[in-house]
């Protein structure tokens, strides 16, 4: 145990079953990593975001989100395997690069980074005059159990990161935008992981992250 109070205990464990069984005994088990974590933006910063609230521009691509393209991509999701050690959920992989492709992103790659898992799939586009300034939107492609559906965690949130491609892949932006779909979540934020800590050797300049995940989750009594 290195920490605990009265809502929290923070500890450090090899114990399998702790990659195997996220929830027991009425805990919620969420993984941490031993590096610092280092914000980017200042407080002035996000202030000033404000002012784009009313932007009509903005307010043209929230209006061309179609909420058929985000049904079609659940119902494509769902009925592919994606559980992150099965082979053939590789289908499911080449699925998001191929759409990805043909939005004709400037780079669009397989990040490998567990032998005979399926890969993170990642999507560039790269900025007009600040490109080495980067922000992320992305969430899990991969199910939690072998031969889940996985329509609302996560099929929804990769359709958002899909469908949010596919608007802003319209336009031109001063900075790089990068979308990601990682596997390996399930299974203890292995995509996520990897990708960070390839961005982090890479010194990337990443300024901010919206991460989509469960966005459309039915809780136990929701209406659909």
């Amino acid at each position: 145990v290195l920490y605990q109070d009265s809502e929290r205990l923070v500890f450090m464990s090899q114990h399998q079953l702790l990659n195997t069984f996220p929830e027991f005994h009425n805990f919620k088990i969420s993984k941490v990593f031993n590096r610092p974590i280092r914000s980017s933006m200042h407080r002035n910063d996000l202030i000033a975001g404000y002012k784009y609230r009313n932007n009509p521009v903005i307010a043209d691509l929230v209006s061309q989100v179609s909420q058929d393209s985000l049904e079609f991509y659940i119902t494509e999701l769902q009925g592919m395997d994606r559980y992150t050690t099965n082979a053939s959920a590789i289908n499911s992989s080449n699925f998001l690069l191929e759409y990805f492709e043909h939005l004709d992103f400037d780079q669009v790659y397989f990040q490998e980074y567990t032998s005979g898992w399926i890969p993170n799939v990642v999507a560039i586009k790269t900025g007009e005059t600040l490109e080495d300034e980067i922000y992320v939107t992305g969430g899990h492609y991969d199910v939690y159990a072998d031969g889940a559906p996985g329509a609302d965690d996560n099929g929804s949130g990769s359709a958002v990161v899909m469908e949010a491609a596919r608007v802003l892949s319209q336009v031109n932006f001063k900075r790089t935008l990068v979308f990601v779909l990682f596997s390996g979540e399930e299974l203890g934020l292995h995509g996520s992981e990897a990708y960070a800590q390839n961005a982090a050797d890479n010194e990337e300049n990443i300024l901010g992250m919206i991460n989509m995940d469960m966005m459309g989750y039915v809780a136990p009594g929701d209406a659909i």
